[in-house]
C-alpha cells in the first residue's frame, strides 16, 4: 500500500516538473503547451472539429473554446461553421500560424534532446513500454472488488 502511494506521488512530481518545464519554455514563444499541441495537430490534420481538439489536448470542451479563441486573436488559427452540421465548428492554421508552428517546433525539439540527454535511448524505450503497461493495466483492472 506504501508502494502505491509512493508511485501515484512520484508519477504526479515527474509529471508536474516535465509540464513546468514545457510551459516554461514555451512560454518565450509566446504559447503554451496546449496551444503547441493545438498547433501540432492541426499541422498534421490540416482541419480539425474543435471538440476533438479537446480530446486531442486532454481539456474540456470550455477550455477548448477559451484556447481556440486565443489562438485566433493571435493569428494563428481561424475557426469556421460546418456548412454540413451548423452545430459543428472546424478549425484550421493560418499561414502564420505555421510559420510559427515551424519556428517553434526546431526549437521545441532541441529542447527536448537537451532535458533527455541524460537517458539512452535503451532506458527512454523501456520506460515508454512501462508507462504502457501501467497505463493498460490500470484501465483493464483497476477496479477489482
Amino acid at each position: 500500500m506504501v508502494t502505491n502511494i509512493r508511485l501515484m506521488v512520484s508519477l504526479q512530481k515527474l509529471n508536474t516538473t516535465l509540464n513546468e518545464k514545457l510551459n516554461r519554455n514555451m512560454r518565450q514563444y509566446g504559447l503554451n503547451m496546449t496551444e503547441f499541441i493545438i498547433l501540432a495537430h492541426l499541422n498534421i490534420k490540416e482541419v480539425e472539429q474543435i471538440q476533438k481538439l479537446g480530446k486531442v489536448a486532454y481539456i474540456t470542451s470550455g477550455t477548448i473554446t477559451y484556447t481556440v479563441n486565443k489562438l485566433i486573436k493571435k493569428g494563428y488559427v481561424i475557426k469556421k461553421q460546418d456548412f454540413k452540421d451548423k452545430r459543428v465548428f472546424l478549425v484550421s492554421l493560418t499561414k502564420q500560424g505555421e510559420k510559427v508552428y515551424k519556428k517553434v517546433f526546431g526549437k521545441y525539439i532541441m529542447y527536448l534532446n537537451n532535458i533527455l540527454e541524460g537517458f539512452t535511448e535503451e532506458t527512454k524505450q523501456m520506460f515508454i513500454n512501462q508507462i504502457q503497461y501501467f497505463n493498460k493495466q490500470i484501465n483493464n483492472g483497476g477496479s477489482r472488488k
